[in-house]
């Protein structure tokens, strides 16, 4: 089961970043006497979670809509990935952030119950 923030989401959304991210960083720079100097660090925050639905994350307009008003407000969100607890925050750096789209294009049920699909939901893990 997913959540975020107690709101349900659908099963069919798959996290495909959820390895690629390291939070060792480094900068490599040449000092004047020609010496390689290398700075690493590890990040505090910012792991990105990218969760995507690829046409197979359906939910009703009610449910976009909550997610939705989640976005008015820089709170802190948790996220329950299948078990697996996170505290995040929407990546407003990413204009797509949140995305979803009336299941039948040539549809106006415009009810809570209309169908959607949710095609990527964009956040930052919080650590602190």
């Amino acid at each position: 089961m997913i959540k975020l923030n107690g709101i349900t989401l659908p099963d069919g959304l798959l996290w495909p970043n959820k390895t690629d991210y390291c939070p060792i960083k480094q900068q490599n720079h040449i000092a004047i006497t020609g010496k390689t100097l290398l700075l690493r660090g590890r990040l505090i925050d910012g792991r990105p979670i990218h969760l995507v639905g690829n046409g197979h994350a359906w939910l009703s307009l009610a449910q976009v809509n909550a997610i939705s008003q989640t976005r008015l407000t820089p709170a802190l969100l948790t996220l329950d990935f299948h078990g697996e607890l996170f505290n995040v925050r929407w990546d407003y750096s990413q204009a797509d952030h949140f995305t979803a789209k009336h299941l039948h294009q040539n549809d106006a049920d415009q009810s809570d119950d209309a169908e959607y699909t949710l095609e990527t939901l964009k956040l930052i893990e919080v650590l602190d």
